[in-house]
């Protein structure tokens, strides 16, 4: 939105229809800071709303956050108007890679804060975790006692986490550690709805954590859980060997390619992973869900099409215009072959 009303445009925003209010106090905020009518405007609706107005003449680009399903759906009813400016902001599977000489602490604090905070329900949510051999051991039994401690409740009451965005959310989160079991993944820690105290309503369910000590290529690459974003407090650990070539390709197994974070105290190592890391962020001992405004964001595959958002998007809010231009009191007429100026008085 910014960056669209920086270069001169109007925005249309439709927020989800599950989370509604959000636009609306968006809207609000902008009437308050007294732009003019028609400047910034909100549009609440469904899904049919929402291609009506990619569809419609009057709009000039349509800027997306959200499902890949959902991104691919817009492209498809925007296919006959190629000339229409389509940004697709989409999902992630993101992993981060924990390697033998990470600070073992800072990698616990910064893979439980990118796996659950806002309750996993971020595009660059931490969702695999490939740790080293010689770490797993511990990096699990610490991982695990840490997210069975953190404080879940009401925003008001600031705890770590809070609820999921519906009933549907939960009822898919419980979907999908069914699929993990069936897949082989051993569930550490299971998730499960909660009761609040007090009454307290809302979708609120406890994180869970996976570990798969085996994994191949083939294997996470077949697999309905590993490549599916759950938008869900969900983790998967990976025991990971002595390869980093081996590591890099198992974090770019699945088909998104949003954020990746490396954890090593060897700069060269890092720079030699980032090569080959196929992901639109790669973050050094930093968390997954870590970013800057003033840098480019966006993703790679099926998380992106190749329109980071962040600095770069007044690139894309605006286009350039050319003019030759000439402004004299008298003008000299060019010779052009074969137009015989001069004959045709």
């Amino acid at each position: 939105i910014l960056p669209a009303l920086a270069t001169g445009n109007t925005v249309v925003f439709k927020p989800s229809e599950i989370a509604a209010y959000v636009g609306q106090a968006i809207a609000e905020c902008f009437l308050e800071a007294g732009f003019p009518p028609g400047v910034f405007n909100l549009v609440q609706g469904e899904r049919e709303v929402g291609r009506r107005l990619c569809v419609h003449e009057g709009v000039d680009g349509v800027l997306f956050t959200g499902s890949y399903e959902v991104g691919v759906r817009i492209r498809q009813d925007t296919l006959q108007q190629h000339w229409k400016l389509l940004v697709l902001e989409m999902g992630g599977k993101n992993p981060a890679i924990v390697w033998k000489d990470a600070d073992l602490n800072l990698a616990l604090h910064e893979t439980l804060y990118g796996a659950f905070v806002s309750a996993g329900q971020r595009c660059t949510s931490t969702s695999r975790i490939l740790v080293h051999a010689d770490l797993f051991e511990a990096f699990v039994s610490k991982f695990h006692a840490k997210a069975k401690a953190f404080a879940i409740g009401h925003p008001f009451e600031d705890p770590f986490m809070g609820p999921m965005i519906e009933q549907g959310a939960v009822d898919r989160y419980m979907k999908f550690l069914g699929i993990a079991t069936r897949e082989g993944a051993e569930i550490i820690m299971r998730g499960k709805a909660l009761q609040m105290p007090g009454g307290l309503s809302g979708n609120y369910v406890t994180p869970s954590v996976c570990t798969i000590s085996k994994p191949t290529l083939d294997s996470a690459r077949k697999s309905v859980y590993q490549q599916t974003e759950l938008l869900a407090p969900n983790v998967a650990i990976i025991r990971i060997e002595d390869d980093p070539l081996a590591a890099v390709e198992l974090a770019n197994i699945t088909q998104y390619g949003m954020v990746c974070s490396v954890f090593t105290q060897s700069r060269p190592l890092f720079e030699n992973m980032r090569e080959d890391l196929r992901f639109g962020l790669v973050n050094l001992n930093r968390s997954t869900v870590g970013a800057s405004s003033s840098l480019p964001f966006g993703g790679l595959k099926k998380s992106g099409n190749y329109c980071p958002t962040a600095v770069s998007a007044s690139t894309y809010c605006a286009h350039p215009v050319s003019s030759l231009e000439s402004l004299a009191e008298k003008y000299d007429l060019k010779p052009v072959p074969g137009l015989n100026w001069e004959s045709g008085k």
